[in-house]
């Protein structure tokens, strides 16, 4: 038989509570302060171009609209005139999103609202607690100004994609009756580094499979397979790649944009393609 609480109890039980409450409470800002990667990575892809785009012209650094600066995580929470622009995981108590939803007096942007997917992208990080980089402020000179600050960090802008295209030289391979443009160089060299050679040519039939397939994710119909063996011109597989109905599907490079995806490998020239590199190599 379960006893009563007692007035000894639930004092005990009101100690206990507020004992560990501030011990809750430091976890939840600590959790906050540390935001996960996925977080940090909506942040800089869909938050900070949005806040840069939308807000930096009139919530930025100098004169701040309302003494609200939107340049940081913490002039966010502190706020303006208004009071606090956001609560940090509660998006239906800030005043961001309000104003954002015209659900009251003050709506920005005051000349039109911004379409819905946007509004929803700051909900989201509103909702998972506005993570921020750390020491990273986001407007405090606009972009192509002549303090050069862009907001990202030197390892963002060490990015291979970003990098100015510079001129190199061509390498030295042996094998040079296998070359059809100077890309190839740049393949068989890779392969006569690691002991390798190219895969002997394949034949038409399993050419326009692979071809059909890296490109749109389908083989050949029968048709497509015996119109290619039956044309004997010598640019039979440039014209079917710029004539034929490949490259205008909706499905174009869908396959191989999914094989490649977070990797780093070189375009290569027709020439790879025909000798079926990607798929099969001899060791020497």
């Amino acid at each position: 038989m379960t006893k009563p609480l007692t007035l000894l109890n639930v004092l005990k039980l009101m100690a206990i509570a507020v004992t560990l409450y501030p011990n809750l409470i430091g976890a939840e800002e600590r959790l906050s302060e540390q935001p996960l990667a996925n977080d940090l990575e909506f942040f800089e892809g869909k938050v900070r171009p949005l806040l840069i785009a939308r807000c930096r012209e009139c919530h930025g650094e100098e004169k701040p609209q309302s003494n609200l600066r939107l340049d940081s995580r913490e002039a966010i929470l502190e706020g303006g005139e208004s009071g606090p622009a956001a609560v940090a995981g509660k998006p239906n108590e800030s005043l961001l999103i309000d104003v954002l939803q015209y659900r009251g007096n003050i709506q920005m942007p005051p000349k039109a609202k911004l379409p819905e997917a946007e509004i929803a992208i700051f909900t989201e990080w509103v909702r998972r607690g506005m993570p921020w980089p750390e020491s990273s402020r986001l407007m405090a000179s606009k972009v192509g100004s002549k303090s050069g600050s862009t907001g990202f960090t030197d390892e963002q802008k060490a990015f291979w994609a970003f990098q100015q295209i510079q001129p190199v030289t061509l390498p030295n391979v042996v094998q040079e009756d296998w070359l059809r443009s100077p890309l190839d160089r740049f393949v068989l060299a890779g392969l006569e580094s690691r002991m390798m050679r190219p895969a002997p040519a394949a034949d038409k039939r399993t050419f326009i499979r692979r071809l059909t397939l890296d490109l749109i994710g389908l083989p050949p119909t029968r048709d497509e397979v015996a119109d290619f063996l039956a044309d004997t011109t010598p640019d039979t597989v440039e014209r079917v790649i710029a004539c034929s109905h490949l490259l205008a599907m909706e499905s174009d490079g869908q396959g191989i944009g999914l094989m490649l995806r977070g990797t780093r490998i070189p375009m290569v020239s027709m020439k790879t393609w025909r000798m079926g590199m990607h798929f099969d190599t001899e060791t020497m």
